[in-house]
């Protein structure tokens, strides 16, 4: 299974941006190359649930020799999530599906780490489960986590008291069994006024972390205020310090 020859351009030139800054103002051009979704698109049948920011994504399967090929095309309101779609449409689309399922977190780290020697993990929301599997399973420098739940099953439980959710959810995503396993530095961000992930589940986690860097509470911030109310202004800082040995 080769990796596409856009995603591996992109890896390719991570390594010669000098800092923590240029690379996610990279990420931030590459979001801005994808063309915009008509207007009919960006609908609610196309809207991805669960993100904070608004994205809404476009597939489409075409036949192959190969089996079903699927095509991405995707649009965010938020930069760095245009950005970061810009990245997994590159790795994704016009991809086999069977290749698509074959692609995991470990195995795009691992490719990464072959090519790049500093690594940190930003996972937001629900991506912010997998970045710490992938954190507890391989080495970074850093693990940023934006709004993270403790778990799935937790912020469900907190939703549907009545429901016996453990029984039921096949995908806890049990990010506190994994956070212990966690070496790297780990910062987390989280808002008060969050309604789509409590408060709480970012505090908890964070107190299980085994090796803190920080806990960032902002006042009065919902679920996607935080890149508004200083976020990339605190990663910079965080992974420059950590960079630097700090």
């Amino acid at each position: 299974m080769s990796t596409p020859e856009a995603y591996t351009e992109i890896a390719d030139t991570l390594p010669f941006l000098d800092d923590w800054e240029e690379r996610y103002g990279f990420i931030i051009e590459l979001g801005k190359q994808l063309p915009p979704l008509a207007e009919h698109e960006r609908s609610d049948a196309n809207k991805v649930r669960g993100c904070a920011s608004q994205v809404w994504l476009v597939s489409e399967v075409a036949p192959s020799d190969s089996g079903p090929v699927i095509t991405l095309r995707c649009e965010s309101d938020a930069m760095i999530v245009q950005g970061l779609v810009a990245v997994l449409i590159a790795l994704y689309s016009g991809r086999p599906a069977d290749e698509i399922a074959a692609t995991d977190a470990l195995a795009a780290f691992d490719w990464l780490a072959e090519r790049e020697q500093h690594i940190a993990i930003w996972g937001r929301s629900l991506g912010a489960s997998p970045a710490v599997w992938v954190a507890s399973q391989r080495q970074a420098d850093a693990l940023l986590l934006e709004t993270p739940f403790y778990s799935a099953v937790n912020v469900a439980a907190e939703r549907y008291p009545f429901i016996p959710v453990a029984w039921l959810m096949l995908d806890q995503f049990r990010s506190n069994d994994w956070i212990g396993a966690v070496e790297e530095p780990v910062f987390v961000a989280h808002g008060t006024a969050d309604q789509t992930v409590s408060v709480g589940n970012g505090e908890r986690l964070f107190e299980e972390v085994p090796n803190p860097y920080d806990l960032w509470i902002e006042e009065g911030a919902d679920h996607s205020d935080l890149w508004a109310r200083g976020i990339w202004e605190r990663a910079q800082a965080f992974f420059s310090e950590v960079e630097q040995g700090g």
